[in-house]
């Protein structure tokens, strides 16, 4: 009985540990890997420039608001970095511990951060506190504009997509009533 009930609460609570993590990393790759193509794609039309130098060139309001989104995914991104590292060294504040953490991480002889970055530390964790807290609120703003964005964009292709179809279907019945009166006076005839 008692036994029982402990077994159900953890059948109940039982979630997969590390799918979420395993989630963000797929969609980072692939975000990662959609500005390499890019960058490619890029990198191949500049060689191609000159071959088409006299032609026009047209960039879609949608290409432009891809790029718009991209560039806001990473500002979002880097302010989640400042964030993280903001948070690690709050909570490896103290100790050894957070001595051989920060050492690892942020010394760039042992491996950790990019060459001739300046690490620094505020000594009083009151005014690291304030600033994750705005951190925070910076990135749940960004997310929240950035989902509406999609939203919003999502919106716009259904619209088209709705308006294109109602066309199509319009032209078709047009075409079938010329054909209808085509063949009607074909008979007459």
């Amino acid at each position: 009985s008692f036994k029982e009930k402990q077994q159900s609460e953890k059948n109940q609570k039982k979630e997969p540990k590390y799918i979420k993590d395993l989630m963000k990393a797929n969609e980072l790759r692939k975000r990662e890997q959609t500005i390499m193509w890019e960058r490619m794609e890029i990198k191949e039309r500049k060689r191609e420039d000159d071959k088409f130098q006299d032609q026009e060139r047209f960039i879609t309001s949608s290409y432009l608001r891809l790029q718009k989104m991209r560039k806001e995914q990473e500002e979002l991104d880097k302010l989640e970095d400042k964030y993280n590292s903001k948070k690690s060294v709050q909570e490896t504040e103290g100790g050894m511990g957070g001595f051989y953490q920060k050492l690892l991480t942020s010394n760039t002889s042992m491996g950790g951060g990019k060459r001739g970055e300046v690490f620094q530390k505020d000594s009083s964790a009151s005014t690291a506190k304030p600033t994750l807290e705005k951190l925070e609120d910076s990135i749940k703003r960004k997310k929240e504009e950035i989902e509406e964005r999609l939203k919003e964009v999502e919106l716009k292709k259904q619209k088209k997509e709705k308006e294109m179809l109602e066309r199509i279907e319009r032209e078709q019945s047009n075409a079938d009533k010329e054909k209808s009166t085509n063949s009607s006076e074909r008979e007459r005839s």
